[in-house]
C-alpha cells in the first residue's frame, strides 16, 4: 500500500525530554509510597540502576567510543547499549510485574498517577509549547517514543492530550514504546529497537519515516542516536554537550543543536 509522503512527522522521547522524570520510576516509587514496607523488596533495583548509569555504563561508551578514533561504528554502539539496558529493563520491569500483577493494574496505576494536575507539574514548559507548535503545522502527526511499556504510556498519552488540547482522534499524537507479553519483554524500544517501533507504527498508519523533519531527546549515554539521525532538518539535545560528543565525528556533532535551557 502506498504512503502518504505528504505529512510532515515529528518524533518525540519522553523521559527526560517530555517530563523530568522516568514514567516507570514515577509509577514504583508511588508504589512504595502507599506501601512503604516495599522498599526493601526494591533495593536491588535501585542499585543496579546507580551502578549501570553511574559507573558501568559510561565508562563503556567513553571506552567503547575511544576507540574508535573520531568514527562512529553505530551497529557497534547499538549493541552495547542494548546488551546494558536489556538487563535493566527485565529489572524494572520484573518489580513491575510483582507490584502488578495484571496488565490491568498496572494500567489502572498509570491511570491514577499520570492525572492532568499531577502532569502539570511534571512536564517542561517548554516541551508543551513545543509540542502545541508543532501540532499546529498542517499535515503534522507527532510521534512519542520511549522505552517504557505502551501499557504505562497510553494513559500517560491520554492526559498529555488533555493539557495540549489535543483531539486524540485524529490520530495526530502517536505514542510508542516497549511491548511486553505475558511478562516478558517481546519488542524493546530503545536505541535502534526505538527506531524499528517508530518504522512499525508509521507503517500502520502509511507514513513514511522519510517525512521525519524534526526529533527531540536528551539522548542520554547516546540511546537516541539511531532516532535523531532519522530526522532530515532539526536534531534537537535536549541537555548539554558532554564529553560523548568529543569523541563522536565532528559532522554528527554538527548536525545536532543543543538546548539545556529547555529544562530550565
Amino acid at each position: 500500500m502506498e504512503k502518504n509522503q505528504n505529512n510532515r512527522i515529528v518524533v518525540f522521547d519522553i523521559d527526560h525530554t517530555i517530563i523530568q522524570d522516568n514514567l516507570t520510576k514515577l509509577l514504583i516509587k508511588d508504589h512504595i509510597k502507599k506501601h512503604p514496607w516495599l522498599f526493601i523488596r526494591c533495593i536491588p533495583l535501585f542499585l543496579y540502576d546507580f551502578f549501570l548509569k553511574k559507573i558501568k555504563l559510561p565508562f563503556k561508551i567513553y571506552y567503547h567510543l575511544k576507540r574508535q578514533n573520531g568514527t562512529l561504528n553505530l551497529k557497534k554502539l547499538d549493541t552495547l547499549l542494548q546488551a546494558s539496558i536489556l538487563k535493566l529493563y527485565q529489572k524494572i520491569f520484573s518489580v513491575l510485574n510483582w507490584m502488578y500483577p495484571q496488565e490491568h493494574d498496572l494500567e489502572n496505576a498509570a491511570t491514577a498517577l499520570f492525572t492532568p494536575r499531577q502532569l502539570q507539574k511534571l512536564v517542561y514548559k517548554k516541551a508543551i509549547t513545543e509540542l502545541k507548535a508543532q501540532l499546529a503545522i498542517p499535515n503534522t502527526t507527532v510521534v512519542l517514543a520511549s522505552g517504557e511499556l505502551e501499557t504505562i504510556l497510553q494513559p500517560f498519552l491520554k492526559t498529555l492530550a488533555l493539557l495540549l488540547d489535543h483531539n486524540p482522534a485524529t490520530n495526530r499524537l502517536l505514542v510508542v514504546g516497549t511491548q511486553n507479553k505475558n511478562n516478558h519483554i517481546t519488542t524493546l524500544s530503545t536505541s535502534s529497537g526505538k527506531v524499528d517501533r517508530i518504522n512499525e507504527l508509521l507503517d500502520e498508519y502509511r507514513l513514511s519515516n522519510d517525512s521525519i523533519v524534526n526529533a527531540y531527546s536528551d539522548n542520554q549515554f547516546l540511546t537516541d542516536l539511531p532516532l535523531l539521525l532519522l530526522a532530515n532538518q532539526k536534531r534537537i539535545i535536549i541537555s548539554e554537550k558532554n564529553r560523548f560528543y568529543e569523541l563522536l565525528p565532528k559532522g554528527i556533532v554538527d548536525s545536532f543543536v543543543f538546548t539545556p535551557e529547555w529544562k530550565k
